[in-house]
């Protein structure tokens, strides 16, 4: 399969059943991918992690989400290894109470080195006074006790925003919404800024992604990739979903950005006679569209798109149900293609490749519908063994 084009792969699979399950399994990771809803246990009132599971982060099969409460946080921890799976949770010690500021519409990312592993947690907004913060928190899973870090040059307090381990050492802050004037109008942002983990401080690097907030991202190979989100500006108070339908990444060895792409609805590239910057990269394929609060991972070198809102309601009759529609980018051919998946509920949400059974990989999902604080969680496995 590896040897052939997406072109001869596409005309290998219409000549026996077998073939096409074989195609679809190299494509996708799936022959035929449904939805299996999971019952999990372990909280009392789930309605908690729905309204922050945005907030929370992956790292080695396990979701890590902290819940800031007006004394205290807790960790709460899902482990995709566990039989039956289930919430954990675990009481976290402050260093200086005193300097605790309780947030949500935060941003966090997981550092592991060979002796620890620590979580890092950025901005958001203050639960009892809903001022914008920009307290960074690092949490030591060894010691489960949380510490505020005091840095150089850190960015305006925001929400909305995201955070991504780079490396071992570095962080990447993306956007985010921040505070305008004192009468509390906001504006979204594409503040770009780059935490030293070692040293306490942060710097700037130069943004070409569009100003947003609520936006998914997810890093592979020393890449940084952005895309979707929610979209706000200086001369209107109107919010809506991005009309950006491009990905953007920055590349952390080459210190640059690049952007790549989406197709024409018609799934074509752009006119080959036209010149661009040398920066774009140009795609074709299956429509991507325009999302907020999508799930965004990588599976099989490929980048994933998944769910969330679509700005023009996925320009589909609602009985073709189109958020069914996993959507894959080859980052190798520069193709878009995707696979329905049946049953799949439409939501936000966020989602990671792991073990459904024994060897047998699936996606794991967490999300909730739009103004509803019912947490859905599930695989995406395979209806069909080859």
């Amino acid at each position: 399969m590896e040897q052939l084009n997406k072109d001869d792969r596409k005309n290998l699979s219409k000549t026996c059943r077998w073939l096409y399950r074989m195609t679809n399994k190299f494509r996708f990771g799936f022959v035929s991918p449904e939805w299996e809803g999971v019952n999990v246990s372990g909280i009392d009132n789930s309605n908690i992690i729905a309204s922050n599971y945005r907030d929370g982060v992956w790292s080695d099969n396990t979701f890590y989400l902290v819940i800031f409460s007006s004394d205290r946080p807790i960790c709460w921890s899902l482990n995709l290894a566990d039989r039956p799976i289930r919430w954990n949770k675990k009481e976290i010690d402050l260093e200086s109470p005193d300097q605790y500021e309780p947030v949500r519409y935060s941003a966090a990312a997981i550092v592991t080195n060979t002796t620890n592993t620590k979580m890092y947690i950025f901005g958001g907004e203050n639960i009892e006074t809903e001022k914008l913060s920009n307290a960074l928190y690092e949490l030591d899973f060894k010691t489960s006790k949380m510490i505020k870090i005091e840095s150089s040059a850190t960015p305006a307090p925001r929400k909305m925003h995201s955070l991504n381990a780079i490396s071992n050492e570095r962080l990447a802050m993306f956007g985010g919404r921040c505070l305008m004037n004192e009468g509390g109008e906001m504006y979204d942002t594409q503040h770009f800024a780059i935490y030293d983990i070692e040293n306490k401080s942060w710097s700037y690097v130069e943004s070409m992604p569009y100003r947003r907030a609520s936006h998914s991202t997810m890093v592979l190979d020393e890449k940084l990739y952005i895309y979707g989100g929610q979209n706000s500006s200086f001369s209107s108070t109107e919010i809506q979903i991005h009309d950006d339908k491009d990905i953007h990444l920055y590349d952390v060895r080459q210190e640059n950005w690049n952007k790549i792409i989406a197709p024409y609805p018609d799934g074509s590239r752009l006119s080959p006679t036209l010149t661009l910057p040398s920066y774009w990269i140009k795609t074709d394929g299956s429509k991507v569209g325009r999302r907020v609060h999508a799930a965004m991972f990588s599976m099989h070198k490929r980048i994933i798109i998944l769910n969330g809102e679509e700005r023009d309601n996925f320009e589909y009759e609602e009985n073709e149900q189109p958020w069914e529609l996993l959507k894959s980018l080859s980052l190798e051919e520069r193709n878009w293609d995707h696979i329905r998946v049946k049953g799949l509920p439409q939501m936000g949400c966020v989602a990671v490749v792991g073990e459904y059974e024994g060897e047998t990989k699936g996606i794991f999902v967490v999300g909730k519908v739009h103004n509803d604080d019912n947490l859905i969680m599930g695989w995406i496995k395979d209806s069909i063994d080859i």
